[in-house]
């Protein structure tokens, strides 16, 4: 039963782009260059304290140390730590969903 409820899933959102925006969750910025954002983060219902939670297991000891956290579209926080060369091609198509 779950296969075939996956199959129709993918084979749907592969036909039609309208179920596919419905189905599938975009990559959402919650913080970036030492600002929350706090109205994706509600919609998103992430708590600060869970961003926070999130870049200490990612080795980090404190958010002066990180530049972006995306929510990505599989649940997982994306940490990207400050860089003196860092380019942001990697999150130039993340929506601020505030």
């Amino acid at each position: 039963m779950l296969i075939a409820l996956q199959w129709l899933f993918s084979f749907s959102s592969k036909k039609s782009d309208t179920f596919d925006d419905i189905v599938t969750a975009d990559a959402a910025l919650l913080y970036y260059n030492g600002s929350y954002f706090y109205k994706t983060m509600k919609k998103e219902r992430i708590r600060e304290d869970e961003v926070i939670q999130s870049v200490r297991m990612d080795g980090n000891l404190s958010m002066d140390e990180v530049q972006v956290v995306i929510l990505e579209s599989n649940g997982e926080l994306s940490i990207i730590p400050k860089s003196n060369h860092s380019k942001e091609d990697t999150i130039i198509n993340i929506k601020n969903r505030s």
